[in-house]
């Protein structure tokens, strides 16, 4: 993670537009706030840190192909630099994007009050598992789950 550093951070927070007083348009929780950026003083989180308990992440069948981050957590050879992709390599992706794009339509289609996020989580990885594909979000710096949500906050 080192290619989130405070100048990069700012440079990339400077391409979004400017609103009122404030710099930006971003919330950063102190938390999350590792490159000590400068944070909304209105902010005022509504989630208790620790305060749910958060269900213990799916294992991933051995048959199904998985990044070098999956078992550790620590995502390698992680930069900012461009690298210029082949044809096949190319309709790979488009093909990953088409599986995460039918992926998030299952999901909003299925979230809707009294659903928890982690029955839309449980149904993103069955979704991605049954396509033999790796939920990308799952164990990606360590995160615990195959998607990232937070409808109320």
């Amino acid at each position: 993670m080192s290619f989130l550093n405070k100048s990069f951070m700012l440079n990339f927070l400077n391409t979004f537009p400017k609103k009122g007083k404030f710099q930006h348009t971003y919330i950063l929780t102190p938390k999350l706030n590792k490159s000590k950026l400068p944070e909304r003083k209105t902010f005022k989180p509504t989630l208790q840190d620790g305060k749910y308990k958060v269900t213990a992440s799916q294992k991933v069948p051995e048959h199904i192909k998985c990044p070098s981050y999956a078992k550790t957590g620590i995502v390698e050879n992680s930069n900012i630099n461009y690298e210029i992709k082949d044809d096949k390599y190319i309709e790979k992706m488009k093909k990953a994007c088409k599986l995460a794009s039918d992926c998030l339509k299952l999901c909003l289609e299925n979230s809707k009050e009294g659903i928890t996020t982690d029955i839309i989580d449980n149904m993103a990885y069955d979704f991605y598992i049954k396509n033999n594909a790796y939920p990308g979000g799952l164990n990606f710096h360590s995160f615990p789950k195959s998607i990232c949500a937070s409808p109320n906050e």
